[in-house]
């Protein structure tokens, strides 16, 4: 897969979250208007320290956002 590759080579973790699944009720609004509008999707990153946006897009599941945060070792 290529998506693990690059993160293997980039050294970094991902976190995919959807609209669908993380602002349900701006989901539903606006599924009911026709396609949902991710402008309406306040996104938060995950839980913990260094996490940066590396996309929001279409998705089969609706918009989606994948974070990216450089892998750690202690």
């Amino acid at each position: 897969h290529l998506l693990k590759w690059w993160l293997r080579v980039q050294n970094l973790e991902c976190f995919v979250m959807t609209m669908r699944d993380d602002a349900t009720e701006a989901f539903c609004a606006a599924r009911n208007d026709g396609l949902p509008d991710p402008s309406k999707w306040e996104l938060v990153p995950p839980p913990g320290e260094g996490w940066f946006l590396g996309s929001v897009h279409k998705s089969k599941d609706g918009p989606a956002c994948y974070w990216f945060r450089t892998i750690t070792t202690a």
